[in-house]
């Protein structure tokens, strides 16, 4: 257990410190990168702008950088990931599925935490990798991407295991019925995010 938890924090330390040297090493050269931006491939190339909207949230609402609201928003957002992380975790034990799509919605928090450590500082998140015809990027916008995109995926398998476990259990079932089971499922799911893991094995013994 501890072995398990390890991994995921060592892999948010790894991510962490990945976003804070590359954008250590683009503010560092900052206008010369402006000047004569860093072509990586025909769509892709460095060129720094610091996002004084705050978010892309703030920028399309036009609320612009408030400092504090930022921060309250990537904490919510933290205690959100922490839940899916959780809850994810609790679902793929019950199903037998691979826990490989937790490893992405740990670069999920790793960026929350970065823009967090950001806000502290008081300074604009530094966006640097500029993606032709979409804007321009930095590298926890990636790690978030990659969370999205492993939990789109993670719904394919989960999807299947759902639909083989539940075609016996509601057999004969009304409509009504089926409802009523699905909601108390998915309400044992949720308790169970909440819940150390020997509690959550005794929690889905019942629907076993």
């Amino acid at each position: 257990m501890k072995l398990y938890k390890n991994k995921y924090i060592i892999l948010v330390g790894i991510l962490f410190l990945a976003a804070a040297l590359a954008e250590g090493i683009t503010a560092s050269r900052f206008g010369e990168l402006q000047k004569n931006p860093l072509v990586l491939c025909d769509f892709l190339r460095i060129y720094p702008v610091y996002n004084d909207n705050g978010s892309w949230l703030h920028g399309r609402l036009g609320i612009g950088y408030v400092r504090g609201l930022l921060a309250l928003e990537d904490i919510l957002a933290l205690l959100a990931e922490v839940f899916l992380f959780r809850y994810i975790d609790g679902m793929c034990s019950f199903f037998s599925i691979s826990r490989r799509t937790l490893m992405l919605v740990v670069c999920g928090m790793s960026a929350t935490l970065f823009r967090l450590f950001t806000r502290m500082r008081g300074i604009y998140v530094l966006d640097y990798l500029h993606i032709k015809g979409h804007g321009v990027f930095d590298l926890p916008d990636f790690y978030l991407f990659l969370t999205i995109a492993g939990i789109i995926l993670w719904l394919l398998p989960y999807t299947k295991a759902y639909r083989a476990y539940k075609k016996p259990k509601v057999k004969g079932m009304s409509l009504l019925q089926r409802w009523g089971w699905e909601l108390r499922l998915s309400g044992t799911f949720l308790h169970a995010a909440f819940l150390p893991k020997n509690r959550q094995e005794e929690l889905f013994k019942k629907w076993r």
